[in-house]
């Protein structure tokens, strides 16, 4: 993802596992990078998964809305403007 050139205001990801050790970290940095200001981000994940790229997304990010059902969730973050 790091190498998609520039920003957009509305990404989707589905999170479906870590191929290595630490990768929600590295995806967390990757999407941060591609969410413009005021844009919005939907992940898709498996709770746990979900729940790591959480605990590294508060850089930058507001988490709106977070639902859970059976093991999976989705979560809304809005990039903050600055």
């Amino acid at each position: 993802l790091g190498r998609v050139p520039g920003t957009f205001a509305l990404v989707c990801v589905n999170y479906a596992k870590e191929a290595v050790p630490r990768a929600h970290e590295l995806l967390a940095r990757d999407l941060a990078g591609l969410v413009a200001p005021g844009g919005t981000l939907v992940v898709t994940a498996s709770s746990t998964l979900a729940a790591r790229l959480d605990s590294v997304m508060t850089e930058g990010f507001s988490r709106v809305r977070d639902v859970k059902r059976k093991g999976n969730r989705a979560v809304r973050y809005e990039r903050k403007t600055r």
